[in-house]
């Protein structure tokens, strides 16, 4: 028999309860009282405590986090070392003060799982469409609205549409799959609590500072399932959740994944670290890799992102599934899978950003003059300049040598420098 003791609802209340604590030892310390404030992190926090201080962003095999990066990481230890409870940790985690996570307001939430509801009853088949009514959000997420009888955030309702997709295009069920910036593991969550299909090893690899957001929900969630690897040597579980940072990557090494991820974060990544994670790929045993990023957007208008095309694996991985989805910040789904069968490359055809894309494939697959320059043809015919033009220029510049390929790329990067990108 298992009583209630209330505790539910006073952690409910424990937001305002720190903030009214605040007040009244402020109030004290006016008139004069020494206060004295004795700290106590609980269990699940001071692991993640205990795993930030333990790890380390240095590594002479890894890119440099650069300034964006740098002052981000440097914020968020900032922000993690006040907080004592797993309640408010990952309420601070889903805040705009993290920039971890968006969300929506009600209204638009509403709208937006109405729509993918609809959507999801035109394009999936029965079995799948059942198991949307297994989804939901975690317990310690935050910004909800009740649709259909669960309590579903943006940031969920997103995971939930991934999974849902993967699981329809994809022709085997993965059971071992690496997410590429987990967030605050809502996607692990996604995956690990639905009754389509559950895998048996997720693994997400992270920033330290970020993997402290995902630790602590996965831990509440799921207990001793989660495994945090504190070095590149220790061996990593066959099954539950494994949380690696990446200056650890090594110990995934032996690991084979049905299916790797990123979703919103490689666009966040600087050019060093996208070519970094792409030359992981061809080395770490894996079959398919989906991405769902930013995708031609202006050069000079980059907002959020912060390298100019990706992801761009080699050779060895034949894009098999892309959807452009349009919108004030354009983005594309895509998914490739590892063969050595040769490319079945589409002709470009029309001025459009499907055909953009079909151009960046002949590139990024054929890796010479001439298809830099198709590319670079068709994307002086568009409105605008779209940000991957600059690396494929840069390419071409490295290829001949050229004076004027040299200049070519030099003002394109130029241009960037002058944007949106520079400024923020």
């Amino acid at each position: 028999m298992r009583f209630d003791t209330g505790v539910p609802q006073i952690r409910a209340h424990a937001p305002m309860l720190s903030r009214i604590k605040l007040a009244v030892n402020n109030l004290l310390g006016e008139l004069g009282y020494k206060i004295v404030r004795v700290r106590h992190d609980d269990e699940i926090v001071s692991a993640a405590k205990a795993h930030l201080a333990a790890a380390s962003a240095k590594s002479t095999d890894l890119p440099p986090l650069g300034e964006r990066w740098g002052a981000y990481t440097k914020r968020l230890r900032s922000l993690i070392a006040e907080l004592t409870t797993a309640e408010d940790l990952l309420a601070q985690a889903q805040s705009a003060a993290a920039g971890v996570e968006t969300h929506l307001d009600p209204v638009l939430l509403r709208q937006e799982c109405r729509n993918f509801h609809l959507n999801m009853m035109t394009s999936l088949p029965p079995d799948l469409l059942e198991a949307f009514s297994s989804f939901q959000s975690p317990r310690l997420a935050v910004h909800k609205i009740e649709y259909l009888g669960r309590k579903l955030d943006f940031v969920s309702l997103c995971a939930i549409q991934t999974v849902l997709s993967l699981l329809h295009v994809l022709p085997c069920r993965p059971n071992k799959i690496c997410d590429l910036g987990g967030g605050t593991g809502k996607y692990a969550y996604a995956w690990l609590t639905n009754t389509a299909h559950q895998p048996k090893l997720i693994v997400i690899v992270d920033l330290a500072e970020t993997l402290v957001y995902s630790e602590t929900l996965l831990r509440r969630e799921f207990g001793d399932r989660v495994q945090y690897l504190t070095g590149p040597a220790e061996h990593p579980n066959s099954s539950g959740i494994v949380l690696c940072p990446v200056a650890n990557i090594e110990a995934i090494r032996s690991l084979r994944f049905d299916l790797v991820t990123n979703v919103g974060s490689m666009q966040e990544m600087s050019d060093k670290w996208v070519d970094w994670y792409m030359e992981w790929l061809d080395r770490q045993p894996c079959s398919y890799l989906y991405s769902s990023n930013y995708f031609g957007q202006p050069l000079d208008s980059m907002h959020e992102g912060h390298n100019s095309w990706s992801p761009r694996p080699s050779p060895s991985w034949r894009l098999v599934k892309s959807n452009i989805t349009p919108g004030p910040r354009i983005g594309a789904d895509m998914l490739f899978v590892r063969d050595n069968a040769q490319s079945e490359l589409k002709t470009p055809s029309g001025r459009t950003l499907q055909a953009w894309l079909d151009h960046l494939e002949l590139a990024r697959c054929r890796r010479d003059e001439a298809s830099y320059r198709q590319a670079l043809a068709f994307a002086e015919t568009l409105p605008y300049t779209p940000k991957e033009a600059w690396q494929v220029a840069r390419m071409l510049a490295q290829v001949t040598g050229a004076t004027a390929d040299r200049e070519y790329f030099e003002r394109l990067d130029q241009q960037r420098r002058d944007g949106f990108e520079a400024r923020h």
